[in-house]
């Protein structure tokens, strides 16, 4: 039969996970934290009633507070699966939420995070319970696809860019055979980067509850066949030009390849060297005769891959101020420098 000590016991377990839980997701602590935490655990199973009762006391106000701080409107049980989830990683690795699921918690969540409203709605946030930083400390931080696969077009044309020298009888076969391996990276990447963009700009606007969306807009932008039950896939041009005219509700998209150089260039890029690259084809074509496909792969210029990431930008740069009226969500996105390369502001 359980005793009073029993109960107390209970509801003591139960709100030190309470706590643990509303601290995850305020701050984690990383495994400072979680150690402070099993000691409690510890002591909860050899306190004395009194001894229960005066950290009851004490946690529920610290509940109290923190929910009062933070603005958390998330229950009890939200916080704990939040929690458990966080836990359930494995050591070493992370929890990685989206900014639109943590911010349901919080009546603001720029009370975290003051600079939270300006991140895109698929921005994934850092959560770490077991300390995978140094010294056990917590890795914190934010996640944004399209900003990943920028530093990586960056980093591969800012090697590309030391290295064009390279492309000379002199150099050395390993050498050239290096230098032609950037051009190819780089000109995909670009492509990457801004396919990322464009899809996460159908994200957010399908995340934002201020918008509706018939059905079939929604299977545009998800690029997901509801009757289906399948992927609906879209080329890149269809991707620019159909969100624009959903998003903006126009029955003309204003970027289109008539009127702007860099949709035009970064298109034909991905159509005759991306997309070989991509699916690599010794087959000859059928209409033309020729080996399109393989041939397009051993022309990619320096110059290709140059013009692919400035496209790449500046029409990343033209829809966010399309879309959002300025450039203030992405300030990680920067044009190469007159220098010619990448600035290293575009990795920070």
């Amino acid at each position: 039969m359980k005793t009073r000590a029993d109960f107390l016991r209970a509801k003591a377990l139960q709100l030190l996970d309470a706590n643990l839980a509303l601290k995850f997701l305020i701050s984690p602590a990383g495994k400072k934290g979680k150690l402070e935490a099993e000691k409690i655990r510890a002591q909860i199973l050899s306190w004395n009633k009194k001894e229960l009762r005066e950290y009851i006391e004490g946690v529920e106000e610290t509940i109290k507070n923190l929910r009062r701080q933070y603005g958390v409107v998330a229950s009890s049980s939200e916080l704990l699966d939040f929690l458990k989830w966080g836990q359930e990683t494995l050591p070493g690795h992370v929890a990685l939420p989206r900014v639109v699921e943590v911010r349901k918690f919080f009546h603001d969540y720029s009370m975290i995070f003051p600079n939270s409203k300006l991140w895109p709605a698929h921005a994934r946030i850092t959560f770490d319970y077991h300390g995978a930083g140094p010294n056990g400390d917590p890795d914190r931080g934010i996640r944004i696809l399209e900003a990943t696969i920028y530093e990586d077009m960056s980093a591969l044309w800012n090697l590309l860019n030391e290295r064009a020298g390279d492309d000379n009888p002199k150099s050395m076969p390993r050498e050239r055979k290096t230098l032609y391996a950037l051009r190819r990276a780089t000109i995909s990447t670009a492509v990457y980067f801004l396919e990322a963009y464009v899809n996460g700009l159908a994200f957010d606007f399908l995340a934002d509850p201020k918008r509706t969306f018939t059905n079939e807009e929604k299977s545009v932008l998800s690029e997901w066949n509801f009757e289906k039950q399948q992927p609906r896939y879209l080329s890149l041009k269809d991707k620019i030009l159909k969100f624009q005219r959903i998003i903006l509700k126009t029955q003309h998209a204003p970027i289109q390849t008539n009127n702007s150089p860099s949709m035009e260039k970064i298109l034909y890029l991905a159509e005759y060297f991306r997309n070989p690259l991509a699916h690599p084809d010794p087959h000859f074509k059928p209409i033309s005769g020729k080996q399109d496909k393989e041939l397009a792969i051993y022309d990619i210029s320096i110059e290709h891959a140059r013009d692919a990431v400035d496209s790449a930008v500046d029409l990343s740069m033209k829809l966010e101020e399309l879309f959002h009226g300025d450039r203030c969500r992405i300030p990680w996105l920067l044009p190469r420098t007159q220098a010619g390369c990448f600035p290293k502001e575009a990795f920070e």
